[in-house]
Order: structure tokens, then sequence, then C-alpha cells
């Protein structure tokens, strides 16, 4: 079984190639079938908090920023879930790391 850590690994790395594809923003969903599980988009939390520090821990911006919910990304808000909005703060200090995110050079 693969632990949180390593699944906040999969959950970097799936995030940056999906940047290389030309993708900012992945929903919950979406996220969970590039790493493997899918169906599984509701036990993304604790990994989701794990790549927040690993991103810490390189320098890079939080990737966890542009995880969003479905509905939000069809309506063109793209906001993550309510949970993550209090994490950051906030829904500007979220969009701030949102622009962080999209402005940084993947490659």
């Amino acid at each position: 079984m693969t632990t949180s850590r390593e699944t906040a690994e999969q959950i970097v790395e799936a995030y940056v190639a999906a940047r290389a594809d030309g993708i900012a923003f992945l929903t919950y969903g979406t996220l969970a079938t590039l790493i493997g599980r899918p169906g599984e988009h509701r036990l993304l939390g604790v990994p989701l908090d794990m790549a927040r520090d690993i991103c810490k821990e390189r320098g890079i911006p939080d990737i966890a920023a542009a995880v969003v919910d479905k509905v939000s990304m069809e309506n063109g808000r793209v906001a993550s879930s309510q949970k993550a909005i209090v994490k950051y703060g906030g829904w500007p200090n979220l969009c701030s790391e949102q622009a962080k995110v999209i402005a940084c050079n993947w490659s």
C-alpha cells in the first residue's frame, strides 16, 4: 500500500507532467486518475497537505493550489475545496498562490 508521503510525491510529479502538457489546473478527479487512483479523489486531502510541504521543501510554488473542484473548473472560478480555501486563509490568498503556480517555469 502506498503511503501518504509517496502519494504526495506522485501528486507533485503528476502536476509537473501536466504543466509540461500545458495544463495549469487539475480537478481532484483528474489528479486521482493521473496518480493511478481513479475514483479516490475524496481521499486526497492528506496527500495534498503533504504535497504542500514538499513544495515548500523544494522552494517551488504550492501546486495544491492548482487542484480545483470540478464544478468550479466548469464555471471558470477554479477554486479548491472549501477546506482548502480555509487552509490558505481565504480566497484572496488562494488566488495569490494560484498565480505563483501559473507564473512558475515548470520545465
